[in-house]
């Protein structure tokens, strides 16, 4: 009798600890907090099978920046902190191409016969390698390169910061000054299928289009301090990354790495969105430089806010 109800009562404890709860997650915001293994989630709140994600290239480095891809397939891989280039073959083969005298290689560029293009920062350069053999190219007297793009021509533009210029480069040392922006860094460039100059922009997340030397207008205009990158799409389309707050910790990796105390930088560019997108801005002389260009964009952007997560 009293093995039994001992036996009555532990069962009576263990249902009163095990007392059911119920947790129901069904929105992109619930979901989105969580950790995914396996499982892809949909705007909507949708989870579904993810694709399955196979390591082609370990550097061996702490970070890798940016990639381009050759006319036969490669791809080159820039990293930080040590400013290494790799170029990966499509099995994987993996070798090291070039060591800059950088510490950081923030942007690459292959034109169309397969030249590739570097940029090195801090207070870097743009090189040009070919056949395992790098040269300088042309130096803007930047404190950082963020992006390289080949134009059909085969000029080649360079996005740069802390001033945010953007160079046209058509020869070895010969290069100029296309177009200013009045934000502190040209963060992503792309040529449309017009053949004009799309470049996006820190820290008013404006994306531009400039179709001239000097000529440019406000293509679009952010709820995020940075565009960083853009691709086309059908139809003339464009799309463009917006982030927050990425550029700054890239910069303070940088300054880290230099051992520098001040780790994050001040800029102090605003602008003030009045003005209609399309409007062209022209300086008085060819030599001047472009102001800031404001401009209304054309549409409304919206994006969830998620508490801990940072919005991009």
């Amino acid at each position: 009798m009293i093995r039994r109800n001992l036996a009555l009562l532990l069962a009576a404890v263990s249902l009163h600890a095990a007392s059911p709860g119920a947790w129901e997650l069904s929105t992109f915001t619930d979901f989105v907090k969580g950790t995914f293994d396996g499982v892809s989630l949909g705007r909507d709140g949708r989870l579904s099978v993810a694709p399955a994600l196979h390591a082609l290239f370990t550097s061996g480095q702490q970070v890798i920046w940016t990639l381009a891809t050759a006319p036969d397939g490669a791809t080159y891989a820039a990293t930080g902190h040590r400013g290494r280039v790799f170029r990966v073959e499509p099995s994987g083969v993996s070798r090291l191409i070039w060591t800059a005298d950088r510490p950081e290689v923030f942007a690459l560029a292959v034109d169309r016969r397969g030249v590739l293009y570097a940029g090195t920062s801090p207070n870097g350069k743009i090189w040009r390698i070919e056949n395992g053999q790098a040269t300088e190219y042309f130096d803007p007297q930047a404190k950082y390169i963020w992006a390289l793009t080949v134009a059909s021509d085969g000029a080649l533009y360079a996005g740069t910061g802390d001033e945010g210029r953007i160079f046209r480069i058509t020869g070895p040392a010969q290069g100029e000054e296309y177009y200013a922006t009045g934000q502190a860094n040209v963060t992503g460039l792309m040529l449309d299928s017009a053949g004009a100059l799309l470049a996006g922009t820190e820290p008013n997340g404006i994306l531009y289009r400039v179709t001239a030397r000097n000529q440019a207008f406000a293509l679009y205009d952010s709820s995020l301090p940075e565009i960083r990158a853009i691709a086309p799409g059908p139809g003339g389309s464009v799309y463009a990354a917006g982030l927050g707050g990425a550029l700054a910790r890239k910069i303070q990796a940088v300054q880290q790495n230099q051992g520098q105390a001040d780790a994050t930088p001040t800029f102090s560019t605003s602008i003030t969105v009045t003005a209609q997108a399309g409007n062209e801005i022209k300086p008085t002389s060819p030599d001047a430089k472009s102001p800031a260009v404001p401009a209304q964009p054309a549409t409304t952007a919206t994006a969830t806010e998620v508490a801990g997560v940072e919005r991009s």
